[in-house]
């Protein structure tokens, strides 16, 4: 936690530009994450500020959110298959954490946590215009400095989801979309969804950015996701600190 704030923006200390869709965690050291003030969202920190109230704890960038995705399907690949998507966006964020069950009739873990990054951009979007500067009446917005957004990156356990979105993504829409050996692309539907998502964000001046964490680093989603196949809310699952008791149903990349 963070007391401290500036923008990415305007940092004069980054060590990247705009424009690279992959994170690079690297850049930041030890610590990626943070808060300000313990308010309702996760942070990116500064490279390079320290906060002066909290010894070894970095700046807060306060207009550039981590939310963290995951998938999950029960039954994976088999007969009565199940998914849901869990959106972290901090642990008293009761407002914007989502825990979803998915209306999908072919579900798999693979369509699960592309479905969980496409709902968390959609969230990005209503963000970016409940929180400018010039609404400050707004009821969802709390104390603390406001700005606007101008980066979300997408924290995902699925190497299948952040290579696809930083990598495979512009050929495949070269090739209208079939893979390298001329078949169609798997859940093309999802990922055009995801990248009209990004564009609209583009559109008004917020980076989208994708972060790929081993699972352990992933508990908050993975908590959320298998809470909506257990029938709970987002607020149910981490006020009653589910994750040591909720069975952690598949999220892996295996079913393609």
């Amino acid at each position: 936690m963070s007391c401290y704030c500036h923008t990415d923006f305007s940092c004069s200390h980054r060590t990247r530009r705009f424009g690279d869709r992959l994170f690079n965690y690297i850049d930041y050291g030890v610590q990626v994450e943070t808060t300000w003030a313990e308010e309702w969202w996760t942070l990116v920190t500064c490279p390079e500020e320290v906060c002066d109230n909290h010894h070894g704890e970095s700046d807060a960038h306060i207009d550039s959110v981590i939310i963290a995705v995951d998938g999950a399907c029960r039954n994976n690949g088999g007969p009565g298959a199940r998914a849901a998507a869990g959106i972290f966006f901090h642990r008293d964020n009761d407002q914007w954490n989502q825990a979803i069950l998915i209306d999908d009739k072919n579900p798999t873990s693979q369509r699960a946590e592309l479905v969980a990054a496409r709902e968390a951009l959609a969230l990005a979007i209503r963000l970016r215009h409940l929180n400018p500067s010039y609404s400050r009446r707004s009821v969802y917005r709390r104390k603390g400095p406001t700005r606007r957004l101008r980066r979300v990156v997408i924290k995902s356990d699925s190497a299948y989801v952040v290579n696809a979105m930083t990598d495979w993504i512009d050929t495949w829409k070269q090739n209208g979309f079939r893979n390298c050996r001329g078949l169609p692309v798997a859940n093309e539907s999802l990922f055009r969804s995801i990248d009209e998502h990004i564009k609209t964000l583009n559109g008004i001046d917020v980076e989208v950015q994708f972060w790929h964490v081993p699972r352990g680093q992933n508990e908050e989603a993975d908590l959320l996701a298998n809470a909506a196949l257990g029938g709970k809310t987002a607020a149910e699952a981490l006020s009653r600190n589910a994750g040591s008791t909720n069975q952690s149903y598949d999220d892996s990349d295996s079913d393609y």
